[in-house]
């Protein structure tokens, strides 16, 4: 639209496209347009990557849990067992964010702002995971964990 202008590519040109299917939001690509690169690659999570930033062995154990649960063949083999697949993706950044103010700020405050971040169905059946995880990725980050007094009973 140019008065006609044709503009030629560089020899050496390459053109790199990313894209995230899972995210909200997001829609497959069209396949005239994924017709259109010669070279097509899929990463999933590297968990020896993620190892070197996020700290809480069991916050990535979590992460592979419901990265699992949200794989499209366990979500159909488990629609009538009621079982939980996530729509939402756990993404590294995610996981860095959740250690992040949970030892900066308040551990409480990093499990709401966590749980933010899925959908409404998803926000109870992620909050029972990370309240069954709390020892654990307290101990992980070492963050204090509340501990009870109890009276030892006097002997008699």
């Amino acid at each position: 639209e140019n008065d006609g202008e044709i503009v030629h590519a560089h020899p050496d040109l390459i053109i790199v496209a990313a894209y995230n299917p899972n995210y909200r939001g997001t829609r497959p690509m069209n396949e005239a347009l994924r017709d259109r690169f010669d070279i097509k690659v899929t990463y999933d999570y590297d968990i020896e990557i993620e190892r070197q930033i996020v700290k809480s062995e069991s916050l990535l154990d979590l992460a592979k849990r419901m990265r699992r649960a949200s794989n499209p063949l366990f979500a159909q083999a488990t629609a009538s067992t009621g079982d939980t697949a996530f729509e939402t993706p756990i993404s590294p950044r995610l996981l860095k964010a959740f250690e992040k103010i949970a030892t900066g700020l308040n551990y409480d405050f990093a499990v709401d702002v966590f749980i933010n971040n899925f959908n409404e169905e998803e926000r109870s059946s992620v909050r029972m995971l990370l309240d069954g995880l709390e020892w654990n990725l307290k101990n992980d980050l070492g963050i204090g964990i509340e501990t009870i007094e109890v009276e030892q009973p006097v002997e008699a």
